[in-house]
């Protein structure tokens, strides 16, 4: 898992603007449409 402070300086390094996570307590709990429909409307902001 991730923290607050790697993560920003994760999304530093890959240079990237946005930086989604995701946690699950099954991978049945995962919905890649959901997660794809969140990313992208996340992105638009």
């Amino acid at each position: 898992m991730l923290y607050a402070s790697s993560v920003r300086g994760l999304k530093a390094c890959l240079g990237l603007d946005s930086l989604m996570q995701v946690q699950a307590a099954d991978i049945s709990d995962l919905d890649e449409k959901v997660i794809k429909h969140e990313l992208m409307s996340h992105q638009r902001m």
